[in-house]
């Protein structure tokens, strides 16, 4: 069957307008993009990495792309807007239709 293996662990799942998920004390020191494992049976939406709080500065956008069903996943990457140092709380903020039942599953991200 080829493809990643996918990890053990939890995620995000039925993520709904403006609902957001935060990491807490994010070491960013010399990342310049950021690589999100999602699932998406839609291609409405986006996902936004921003830092400290669901309104802090927005360093990072995702649109959200169908990738062949709920339960399909595919990695994307974006690039970090600006330098960020030191650590941060990451917070990403999902973008969807309002009324929406899901927007994108999220597995993982990976500051690069």
């Amino acid at each position: 069957m080829g493809g990643e293996k996918e990890p053990q662990g939890w995620m995000i799942c039925d993520a709904k307008m403006m609902s957001y998920v935060r990491f807490d004390r994010v070491k960013f020191d010399g990342a310049t993009s950021i690589q999100a494992r999602i699932a998406s049976g839609q291609r409405i939406g986006s996902f936004e990495i921003r830092l400290n709080n669901p309104k802090g500065k927005l360093i990072a956008e995702f649109p959200i792309e169908y990738t062949g069903g709920w339960s399909s996943w595919k990695t994307i990457e974006a690039n970090i807007s600006e330098p960020v140092t030191g650590t941060h709380n990451l917070v990403v903020v999902f973008k969807s239709d309002w009324g929406s039942t899901k927007s994108v599953n999220l597995n993982w991200l990976l500051l690069k």
